[in-house]
């Protein structure tokens, strides 16, 4: 069983130079059609590209690695499920406050 916040498998692209070679040319493609787009939407798509950088699989577990999990855990059972929220919604609750107040 995978713990959590594990990640399973590997990243067809890397394991694969032609899987690679397909992705970079539909890239090509997609930017080639993007050019003739508004303005506008050409920004979005740019944004939404500058976001994609932080989907580095590493950079997720360095990050995932930094959340304290068996202490949010005990805070959320603590607290425990209310009548109306369940210890998965008390437990992000608690990973969402941590994040807000702790890893910045």
């Amino acid at each position: 069983k995978a713990a959590p916040f594990e990640f399973r498998g590997v990243d067809a692209a890397a394991a694969n130079p032609q899987a690679k070679m397909v992705e970079e040319q539909h890239l090509a493609m997609l930017q080639a059609k993007m050019s003739s787009l508004p303005e506008r939407l050409q920004q979005q798509v740019s944004s939404l590209n500058g976001a994609k950088k932080y989907d580095d699989r590493g950079l997720q577990k360095q990050a995932l690695d930094e959340i304290p999990v068996p202490a949010l855990d005990a805070l959320a059972r603590l607290e425990g499920p209310s009548s109306t929220e369940g210890y998965e919604v008390v437990f992000m609750k608690k990973v969402l406050l941590w994040y807000k107040m702790f890893f910045f």
